[in-house]
């Protein structure tokens, strides 16, 4: 059993599933709250991926897009996890998908509590800004006078 596996387990008992491991594939997803956060162990590289889709834009303008894209480019600059966009199954809107990469040789039990803590709580704020802006593209112009009304990209930025 290699590091991260014991890693893993570990961190299972501390939250009361003695039992977690990865799965045949190199997964295990957990559930926070109501946000599903899948870690996936790439054991080539040494890296630890958690990833979670953060929400569905249906009516994605290219400034939305454009926004999603500048803030990625920030975000992966500072090192604190990527954005990214992938049409859904049926080509009508767009899943937006959190993720960080975690160099699996550095981790302990508490670098990956403090990086799984990191990561709740940017994708939670994800979470908050693409469902708003979901609801917000959902509604009538004429009657929304909010700044996402015309479009401002600023509502993507974190």
């Amino acid at each position: 059993m290699q590091a991260l596996d014991l890693l893993l387990r570990e961190f299972g008992q501390s939250i009361d599933l003695p039992e977690l491991a990865f799965d045949d594939e190199d997964c295990c997803a957990l559930t926070f709250d109501d946000l599903a956060v899948v870690l996936s162990y790439r054991r080539e590289q040494e890296k630890l991926c958690l990833y979670t889709d953060v929400g569905l834009i249906e009516h994605a303008s290219r400034e939305t897009l454009l926004g999603l894209l500048e803030a990625n480019a920030l975000h992966r600059f500072v090192g604190d996890g990527v954005i990214g966009v992938c049409p859904d199954d049926e080509g009508r809107a767009y899943v937006v998908v959190y993720s960080m990469l975690l160099d699996a040789e550095s981790l302990n039990l508490a670098r990956l509590d403090r990086a799984l803590r990191g990561f709740l709580e940017m994708a939670e704020t994800w979470r908050d800004k693409v469902t708003g802006h979901a609801a917000d593209a959902g509604r009538d112009d004429d009657d929304d006078d909010s700044p996402a009304a015309d479009g401002n990209v600023e509502l993507m930025r974190v």
